[in-house]
């Protein structure tokens, strides 16, 4: 790994190293790298190229079942995985209305008042991001949570941005899901996560529904 530059300023840095060479097994690997007197480690994925990157935009909307697996990002081949802690459900059937549109692949966090999370892991920095938020409303009393990393550094607020809005109101306020609808997360990041805690009085404490859109053209 290699990597130069000048620094303009003092304080915190951010040093982007380029790597060299052939791979002779795939998987993930932990590198440290060292300047002056500081150290940091970082996990690359090295994926066979036998399991060629995947257009995504051949599927707008992608889902549990598209995962894991290697898509064409930024024009890059990216390894992308997806955890979840807390409560989980099935989504039941396809739909649409105002912003939103879910699939039967979706995922449904933080139903039942139960503190969930869903991470979005990518083996190469990527930006643009985009999601679309099927069942948050604020008027029911829910938003969810969106932050993200770029390797080790914390992004608790990351910039979102939409074009929709559902009843007049935005679909995403700072880093908050508020309304129905896609955003995209404009940072560069390794990993994106939703915390979501649906506190709506029953029936209606489903959870949050969230689908994955990676191509860049995609709505």
């Amino acid at each position: 790994f290699s990597g130069s530059g000048n620094f303009t300023t003092t304080g915190v840095q951010t040093v982007t190293v380029t790597g060299s060479g052939t791979p002779i097994n795939s998987g993930t690997f932990n590198y440290t790298f060292s300047l002056g007197g500081s150290t940091c480690s970082r996990d690359v994925t090295y994926v066979a190229s036998s399991n060629p990157a995947i257009d995504p935009c051949t599927k707008s909307y992608l889902g549990k079942s598209d995962f894991p697996n290697t898509y064409m990002i930024n024009g890059q081949p990216v390894y992308v995985t997806v955890s979840i802690t807390g409560h989980q459900e099935n989504a039941t059937g396809n739909g649409s209305g105002c912003g939103w549109h879910t699939t039967t692949d979706a995922w449904i966090i933080g139903g039942n008042n139960v503190m969930s999370t869903l991470t979005f892991t990518f083996s190469q920095p990527v930006s643009g991001v985009k999601f679309n938020n099927g069942g948050i409303y604020s008027n029911a009393g829910q938003q969810a949570t969106v932050t993200a990393k770029n390797g080790s550094v914390d992004i608790s607020n990351p910039t979102l941005t939409t074009t929709q809005g559902c009843n007049s109101v935005p679909t995403v306020v700072g880093n908050k899901i508020k309304q129905p609808g896609t955003f995209t997360v404009t940072d560069t990041v390794t990993s994106i996560t939703i915390s979501h805690q649906d506190n709506s009085p029953p029936p209606y404490n489903q959870g949050g529904v969230f689908n994955i859109i990676l191509c860049p053209t995609a709505k």
